[in-house]
């Protein structure tokens, strides 16, 4: 089934301006069913489906010949569920035109294999045959086309599987042919020499189908490991854009996915220069953020802002007081385990702290309550 609501946003609407200054002479009932037209085309782009088929009514009681306000009000109906109508609808234009292609491609996704078609003249037969051809050579070209030849070669590597798979069997199975007795391989010499020179050709195929197989695989390696770079190196434009508008986190965010990339030369200086500016301020944020939402008591929202702080570098100058505070989000939440562990980080780790005091005294509050 084709994308229906694709369909519809491809309807053109009808330029009356542009008509009329080529002086072409519109009676009034057909301008007037133009623009209902133009307005069900609207309609239909704010998703006004109802109204749109109501416009589209009136257009056809004004103009019965209106053929492509008839074959958009088939659409309609299909993509209301309507399918009788909308198979009605297309049916129409199909008696209606001479050159129906249109309609007669709609009827054959809305009812394929139907009967009407099939009766119809033997013109109308072979249009819809070459309706059907055209459709399906579209799709396959634009999935073709859409995915930078990737299914193309997808169906390379599938006729290169199925022909090893061929040959493999085939090898397989050729030793029974000399399974038999010595007399027999005797009385039938000169066909085994047959068979045994086929299976060296083919052996050797294979081999060298399944080198041509590794080779293609590293190739298509190679190729994506040069298109991540390229990709990589592409993306310091949009993350410089983030630091000029001082976006520090996101443009922290990505800087961190592209760390696996080994950027070299030019684009290598880039990124740390980037990284640089971005992580310290990015984690300054995020901190600011954390203690915001610790004060509204947001507590799990807090969390993932510190969390993201650790993400960024584990050694900033206020690890001390981020640490303190995630063990506030964590007893206010009332997971005494985590609590009691970062608690006991600030105790350890930054013993000289101000607040590793305060610390200690939670920890013997949650000691007690426990």
């Amino acid at each position: 089934m084709f994308d229906l609501k694709q369909e519809l946003q491809n309807f053109p609407s009808i330029d009356l301006i542009r008509l009329e200054e080529n002086n072409v002479e519109i009676p009034d009932h057909i301008r007037n069913s133009i623009i209902l037209y133009n307005k069900a085309i609207e309609n239909l782009k704010s998703k006004s489906e109802d109204i749109a088929i109501i416009e589209l009514k009136k257009t056809i009681a004004m103009n019965p010949n209106f053929h492509e306000a008839m074959n958009l009000l088939g659409l309609c109906y299909a993509y209301v569920h309507d399918y009788p109508k909308a198979v009605e609808m297309f049916k129409k234009v199909v008696d209606a035109e001479n050159n129906s292609v249109k309609a007669l491609g709609y009827l054959e996704q809305l009812d394929p294999g139907h009967g009407y078609i099939a009766s119809t003249s033997e013109r109308k037969s072979k249009g819809r045959g070459k309706v059907k051809l055209k459709n399906e050579d579209n799709k396959a070209g634009k999935a073709l086309k859409g995915n930078g030849g990737t299914k193309l070669n997808d169906a390379r590597k599938y006729v290169f599987s199925f022909m090893a798979g061929v040959i493999l069997v085939f090898l397989i199975s050729l030793p029974f042919y000399f399974s038999g007795s010595e007399s027999d391989m005797l009385d039938t010499g000169s066909e085994n020499i047959s068979y045994k020179s086929q299976y060296d050709k083919l052996n050797q195929e294979y081999t060298q189908l399944k080198k041509d197989g590794e080779a293609q695989n590293a190739q298509n390696q190679v190729f994506k490991l040069e298109l991540d770079y390229y990709k990589g190196a592409n993306k310091l434009f949009a993350i410089e854009k983030l630091v000029n508008e001082r976006k520090y986190q996101s443009a922290a965010d990505e800087l961190m996915v592209l760390k696996s990339i080994g950027l070299k030369n030019e684009e290598r200086e880039k990124f740390d220069k980037l990284y640089e500016i971005a992580l310290p301020k990015a984690a300054v944020n995020a901190y600011y953020e954390g203690n915001k939402l610790l004060n509204a008591k947001k507590y799990q929202e807090a969390i993932s802002q510190f969390e993201k702080v650790k993400r960024y570098g584990d050694q900033w100058s206020f690890m001390d007081v981020l640490t303190y505070n995630t063990g506030l989000c964590y007893k206010g939440l009332g997971d005494v385990m985590n609590a009691v562990s970062s608690f006991e980080k600030v105790r350890d780790h930054y013993p000289k702290s101000r607040y590793a005091r305060s610390a200690k005294n939670r920890l013997k509050e949650l000691t007690a309550a426990g």
